[in-house]
């Protein structure tokens, strides 16, 4: 549009960075948000291939620098040699005694997965062995040539799995996964299914710790961990729905109050009438986020067809009293389970989920007074199949919470993720003072939300309010005096709206439309900020947001229309 070249700044989401979203007007970063989020990596999006985008960190200090941070027991190790990357990265472990080992302490918990490539030298074993505290402890042998596993063991429900892949060149990357509170990772040259023999060596290169029920793409470490993927105040250019151009995603902060998100891990099974005991195939099939860390689940009601026959997985104790939100990914395992039903249950109340051939995340809401288990089962009384079958991944539960947000992943315990805070400060050559227009392009979630430009306070400001239920309005507040109020009814759906002010008055115009005007105030002060919140910081946007411009002037009734058209 014409118009765009007019303005002093515009937001459409593209080039971002870590605590940083870049405006594409101007270019001189005088007009670029900061982001902030929090200290963890609980946040996900839907990237480009519309795949969930996790963060991710390499949780092992030193992970190809055998010679620092790790230590070692009847071994050396000797660096320069070829890698299954092309470069001369590799190193040589040879152990001087039996049992011979690299080791690196450190103390992290829950479901975690060890990796490392490994080559066979002059013995064609590895082992790979994490000790936790107690009895969680796990080792697996690798055969090096024939790029199998061996024999292995893993304590309770410590062992999750493990997996030995071919990258070529006599190269494989090795792998376990369990779950545990780890006091240390260690590497072994090994024989068929022993450490007892005095010599011998292998190649190794690039160690990986992370949480995860698989070993992702390799992230190197140094003095300190590393992360890749989405960071802790990365903004959350997001693609849901097949978009072509991303949203800014921005949430309030909720916590996922499911310990195990992903996998069997954490969840329990159980059987009523003639139901028949869930079996359960961890990693069974390729999840949302690309990986093979879904697992599979199949449920038989049994003989029976009344209510209480069913058997079901769960989760104790996760769902608390109040408004929840319910939400997890299914996928039909086989093309005759497409079209069958399963249940989502908590707390006895239940929705009926009928399974897809792709992958669709389910939301329940539901309020309860008391803590509760929340699982799937297989519906009773239906004249239908007894015997269903499906992918799950993603079981989230958001407490006190009036509609669902994004996927928060979780490994041994509950999860927050941050509000998303995006500003831009110290703008007031870029914005009117007084005459200009705003413009905002989104979709708003329910809540009441907000997005303005102000002083840095709530005393002189014009904001845009999502007001749920029913409809989006324009305040304005000078000196601290709330001006007469524009509105227009709304419930969900894309919005543009423009508000335009100066000489005394100020318009709101949605989706090219007029909808009223107004006499505006005088600002006590100069407004020098962009806040997608309230102006202080408080009631935080929430939605997703498409693009955000501002001029100088105030526009034409008939440039906001135009501006506002969807």
């Amino acid at each position: 549009m014409s118009l765009y070249k007019d303005a002093s700044l515009a937001m459409i989401p593209s080039a971002y960075k870590d605590g940083k979203l870049y405006s594409i007007r101007p270019t001189d970063g005088s007009g670029d948000f900061t982001f902030s989020r929090g200290s963890n990596l609980a946040a996900t999006r839907v990237d480009v291939n519309g795949l969930i985008e996790k963060g991710r960190e390499n949780l092992l200090l030193q992970s190809n620098n055998f010679d620092t941070t790790w230590g070692n027991s009847n071994s050396t190790e000797t660096s320069g040699q070829a890698g299954y990357d092309g470069t001369n990265d590799a190193w040589r472990i040879d152990k001087t005694a039996s049992g011979g080992y690299l080791v690196q302490g450190i103390g992290t918990s829950g479901v975690q997965t060890f990796s490392v490539y490994a080559k066979a030298g002059t013995t064609d074993w590895m082992q790979l062995l994490t000790l936790g505290s107690g009895t969680g402890s796990r080792y697996v042998f690798y055969d090096l040539t024939n790029g199998v596993i061996g024999s292995q063991s893993g304590s309770g429900t410590y062992g999750i799995d493990s997996n030995i892949e071919s990258v070529g060149g006599g190269w494989y990357r090795c792998s376990l996964t369990f779950n545990t509170t780890l006091n240390d990772v260690r590497i072994y040259p090994a024989e068929a299914n022993s450490v007892s023999a005095t010599s011998g060596n292998i190649y190794i290169q690039d160690a990986q710790l992370e949480q995860g029920l698989v070993a992702t793409d390799y992230i190197e470490t140094g003095a300190s961990t590393a992360q890749a993927g989405i960071l802790e105040d990365m903004p959350r250019l997001d693609y849901s729905g097949g978009a072509s151009c991303p949203s800014l995603l921005l949430e309030p902060q909720r916590t996922n109050m499911v310990r195990y998100s992903e996998g069997y891990v954490g969840f329990q099974t159980s059987i009523s009438g003639t139901g028949v005991t869930p079996v359960v195939t961890q990693n069974a099939a390729i999840s949302p986020d690309g990986t093979q860390n879904a697992f599979r689940v199949d449920l038989d009601r049994g003989a029976g067809n009344t209510s209480g026959d069913f058997s079901w997985i769960y989760q104790g104790s996760v769902v608390y009293a109040g408004e929840n939100q319910v939400s997890v990914y299914l996928k039909a395992a086989t093309s005759s389970d497409i079209g069958k039903e399963v249940a989502l249950r908590a707390s006895g109340s239940a929705q009926t989920l009928t399974l897809t051939a792709d992958w669709k995340r389910h939301t329940m809401s539901m309020t309860l007074s008391a803590t509760s288990d929340v699982g799937l089962y297989s519906r009773g009384g239906q004249n239908v199949d007894n015997a269903v079958s499906c992918f799950v991944y993603g079981f989230q539960v958001e407490n006190n919470s009036s509609y669902p947000t994004s996927y928060i992943p979780t490994y041994g315990s509950s999860v927050t993720r941050g509000a998303d805070s995006c500003t831009a400060t110290s703008v007031s050559d870029l914005i009117g003072q007084e005459q200009g227009t705003m413009f905002l392009e989104a979709e708003a979630q329910s809540g009441f939300r907000t997005f303005s430009i102000c002083d840095g306070s709530t005393s002189n400001r014009i904001t845009i309010v999502h007001n749920v239920p029913s409809d989006f309005r324009v305040i304005p507040v000078y000196g601290g005096v709330v001006g007469t109020q524009l509105s227009t009814s709304y419930t969900s759906g894309n919005i543009k709206i423009a508000v335009a002010y100066g000489g005394g008055n100020y318009s709101m115009f949605v989706n090219g439309v007029k909808i009223n005007s107004t006499s505006i105030g005088t600002f006590s002060s100069t407004l020098n900020k962009i806040d997608f919140a309230q102006g202080n910081g408080g009631n935080p946007f929430a939605g997703d947001v498409k693009q955000s411009v501002f001029f100088p002037t105030a526009l034409t009734d008939a440039e906001c229309i135009a501006l506002t058209t969807i």
